[in-house]
């Protein structure tokens, strides 16, 4: 099942503060509005860590939004082989302390199985702790040090150097001649 979850999980997102978390879940009801049957199963609980009010808030600050419509569209549909997604999200603000704080709630108090993703600058400063824990990280901001040099960090997608290329690539298939970004 894990590898389920791992597989689904190539989002990366953030939203709210590290002193108020946030979670979707299923409810337990016979089906859904889509017509899938609804998920009964224990929910699968991951977590998110973001620097969504730090400096970098205009560009990621509504991530943890996304994420969470994420869950929301996976249990609408059933869940996860039957089993309803729940995601913590957790804001870091950009400060170390505060997100190794942050990755410890969501291994002791909210026992998570997997990092759904993560948008942390800091992500250095919790990377062997959750690792120590046996907690995945898939997919995140995968130009950080932690994905190129800790083996349970999952990068999904590509850099930031060959997404750049690749839309150049395209562009000038296109008989574009500017480029804006």
């Amino acid at each position: 099942m894990l590898l389920c979850v791992l597989a689904a999980v190539t989002v990366s997102a953030c939203g709210s503060s590290s002193s108020s978390n946030s979670s979707a879940t299923a409810s337990k009801s016979a089906s859904t509005s889509s017509g899938a049957a609804a998920a009964t199963g224990p929910a699968i609980k991951l977590g998110f860590i973001c620097s969504c009010s730090g400096p970098e808030a205009s560009a990621i600050g509504s991530t943890g939004k996304v994420i969470q419509a994420w869950a929301k569209y996976v249990n609408a549909g059933g869940g996860i082989n039957g089993h309803p997604v729940s995601v913590t999200v957790m804001d870091d603000g950009e400060n170390p302390a505060t997100s190794l704080q942050d990755a410890k709630a969501l291994v002791t108090q909210d026992h998570i199985v997997a990092m759904a993703g993560e948008e942390s600058f800091v992500d250095s400063s919790w990377a062997s702790y959750i690792q120590k824990a046996g907690i995945p990280v898939v997919g995140g901001i995968t130009f950080e040090a932690p994905f190129l040099s800790n083996p349970d960090f999952y990068p999904s997608g590509t850099t930031v150097v060959v997404g750049t290329v690749a839309i150049a690539v395209e562009a000038k298939a296109l008989g574009l001649t500017h480029l804006g970004m």
